[in-house]
């Protein structure tokens, strides 16, 4: 799956978490991150979301990861062209044995994979209105490391919550999940986010974690936090809504083609395979074929 791609300023709120002296604190899937070095003047570009998941203090020394935010000097860094585009087309990955290279438009970073992972992402002095798109990826990626390397992983995904539980609908973009999330809200189902989860192991248990970052249904509603995951189920158009059961190994291939930024590198692989196959031996995980309309809410949980 390519990377996601970066957002610019009109896609969020120009409201700031108020970040004090430039850093800023936020826990992410059950860790805390640092973002350091945010420029006076971008940081009313920081999205308003961010402030459900900030800490009120900073942790001191290697307790959290990081991310640390530089400005380059003038003409350092390739401008994107004038005209509108698909920044996704400008990002890319570069993996190394104990680092990620990444590069997009108005920035380029390295993500440093240590006992906890050190963003260095340094930015073009003139790309403050596209701020929040910068931002939002770079911590897109931190989240994807830190979950693979705890034993989690990130997945481009909808999170409904229903019964007490979470079904996670999961699939390629266009396959239905902002649309499936604006069923499940219209019947009263929240939705944790229709485009990026976490799922995190707790004493073996899999639960859906919210993530402040989301697609075209918009910010998440005010659901909890987490929640114990019921299914696991990769989308699929049809004439009617049925849910078919798959095999480990039908599972573990389902899930890595949902799980951003790691599932490109081939020097994680390997780690990536080991928690999908314990994901799958749930066996929980499974195909809804879906046919666009508000009545597969009537056979998740």
């Amino acid at each position: 799956m390519s990377p996601l791609p970066a957002r610019s300023a009109t896609d969020f709120p120009a409201r700031t978490t108020a970040p004090v002296n430039g850093d800023l604190c936020l826990r992410l899937a059950g860790r805390a991150c640092r973002i350091s070095g945010i420029p006076e003047s971008w940081q009313a570009a920081v999205p308003a979301k961010l402030a459900e998941y900030r800490l009120p203090h900073l942790p001191a020394g290697p307790s959290a990861n990081a991310l640390r935010i530089q400005l380059a000097d003038p003409g350092q860094l390739p401008r994107p062209e004038p005209q509108g585009h698909d920044l996704n087309e400008t990002s890319s990955l570069d993996f190394q044995a104990k680092s990620v290279a990444y590069t997009s438009d108005w920035c380029s970073g390295i993500l440093h994979l240590e006992e906890r992972l050190g963003m260095d992402l340094i930015c073009d002095p003139q790309g403050g209105p596209y701020f929040a798109g910068m931002l939002e990826n770079a911590l897109r990626l931190i989240t994807a490391y830190d979950l693979l390397y705890r034993g989690g992983v990130l997945l481009h995904s909808a999170a409904i919550v229903k019964g007490g539980g979470a079904t996670i609908l999961f699939g390629h973009s266009g396959a239905g999940k902002s649309t499936a999330s604006r069923f499940a809200m219209a019947q009263g189902c929240p939705v944790l986010s229709d485009d990026i989860n976490a799922l995190v192991s707790h004493n073996g248990n899999w639960r859906a974690e919210k993530l402040p970052f989301c697609g075209s249904v918009g910010d998440s509603t005010g659901a909890g936090l987490n929640y114990p995951v019921h299914r696991l189920l990769r989308l699929q158009k049809d004439r009617e809504n049925r849910i078919a059961v798959a095999s480990p190994a039908e599972a573990v291939s389902l899930l890595m083609g949902s799980a951003p930024f790691v599932n490109q590198d081939p020097l994680r692989r390997e780690r990536l395979m080991d928690v999908l196959q314990t994901v799958a031996d749930t066996g929980v995980v499974g195909r809804l074929y879906f046919s666009k309309d508000a009545h597969f809410l009537d056979l998740i949980c």
